[in-house]
């Protein structure tokens, strides 16, 4: 799995609508506002969970390492963690 940050999200985001021929035509085929879809594509806000979800990737949290865990910050249950259909593998 390839783990990618907001601004390579954005990076994907800003070649798909170019692809399919601007903000206007990629918002009606993933049925998102368009005025939300430019003000990512701007910067002014974070990308979505729908707009995460129509580029197919997921949202993963990733921990620092070993302290996180000694604080408890990660759940240990196997059967309480959540696994990512959409992802990306390398």
């Amino acid at each position: 799995m390839r783990m990618l940050d907001n601004k390579d999200a954005i990076r994907l985001l800003r070649s798909e609508v170019e692809r399919v021929g601007g903000q206007s035509a990629w918002a009606r085929r993933e049925r998102i506002d368009r005025t939300l879809l430019n003000r990512v594509l701007c910067g002014q806000k974070p990308p979505t969970e729908k707009i995460i979800r129509a580029l197919e990737l997921c949202n993963v949290y990733a921990l620092n390492g070993p302290e996180d865990r000694r604080n408890g910050r990660v759940d240990s249950d196997p059967s309480n963690q959540q696994h990512c259909n959409g992802g990306l593998e390398s």
